[in-house]
């Protein structure tokens, strides 16, 4: 096995440039993603469910980030007596 001098050690033990090409962005000719926008054919009633929670063991989560515990559930319970007691709200 060969020994390495110095300037030969250190370059192997240099960062890497990454093998990705990186294209310029041209901010005008960017793509706007027109066809994920809501279609004005369809009438609002269709796109009511998208506001709607969705349900996980006992928790609701709505599309706003917001978690809230089902209720009468277990998790319901633990919340309203953590809430009578000052206590931190259990987590999901």
């Amino acid at each position: 096995m060969p020994i390495l001098t110095p300037a030969e050690r250190a370059a192997r033990h240099q960062t890497r440039k990454s093998n990705v090409i990186e294209f310029p962005r041209d901010e005008k000719d960017s793509y706007a993603g027109t066809e994920l926008q809501q279609n004005p054919g369809i009438p609002e009633a269709r796109f009511a469910a998208y506001t709607l929670p969705s349900r996980s063991g006992d928790w609701l989560y709505y599309p706003d980030g917001q978690v809230l515990p089902f209720p009468g559930s277990a998790a319901d319970r633990a919340t309203q007596a953590a809430i009578k007691a000052g206590e931190p709200l259990p987590k999901p």
